[in-house]
């Protein structure tokens, strides 16, 4: 729900698909966000977070989980 809420306050549109999950990019304050909503089992969420991490070549001091 937290990230459906920031979707609809940034607008950004959570649609695509990657990863196992649904994914959309936006702005917040100029600065670049993706918004992801795992597809997966929640047990399982860590699989499709670290394929995003990688394909986007992301530190983990830059991921923000809500769970």
């Amino acid at each position: 729900m937290v990230v459906q809420r920031l979707a609809g306050r940034w607008k950004v549109e959570i649609g695509r698909r990657l990863c196992s999950s649904r994914v959309g990019e936006g702005l917040w304050e100029q600065n670049p966000v993706r918004l992801v909503l795992p597809e997966t089992f929640m047990n399982a969420s860590g699989e499709a977070a670290g394929c995003l991490a990688k394909r986007w070549r992301l530190e983990p001091e830059l991921i923000f989980v809500v769970l």
